[in-house]
């Protein structure tokens, strides 16, 4: 499973860095689950986590770089009041679309 959580990682990760599209957390986890899933549930916690991680690095180094303001707005339309708790949905968001990603591509 860490080898699902490291490949969902640095796909993602790398490949957001070169094209940033949204959709990228799913197909990213869903060719890592297809090389290292071997059941659906580790494919979706491995890949998950994954996903989750890797887009919860990029919203904490916008969040830390010139972002910070844009983020604070975003916080308060969202009503969630602290920037940093925008870290935590993101992790939310991003944790079952690249769990069910990599799930489905184990099978």
């Amino acid at each position: 499973m860490l080898l699902s959580i490291l490949l969902s990682f640095i796909l993602l990760y790398g490949i957001q860095m070169l094209h940033p599209a949204w959709w990228w957390v799913f197909l990213a986890p869903a060719l890592a689950g297809a090389i290292t899933a071997r059941s659906g549930w580790s494919g979706f916690f491995g890949c998950g986590l994954g996903a989750g991680l890797a887009w919860s690095l990029a919203a904490v180094l916008e969040l830390t770089g010139q972002g910070s303001i844009v983020a604070g707005r975003v916080a308060v339309m969202l009503q969630v009041g602290n920037p940093w708790l925008l870290v935590l949905l993101t992790f939310a968001t991003a944790f079952p679309c690249g769990g069910f990603a990599g799930m489905a591509g184990q099978y």
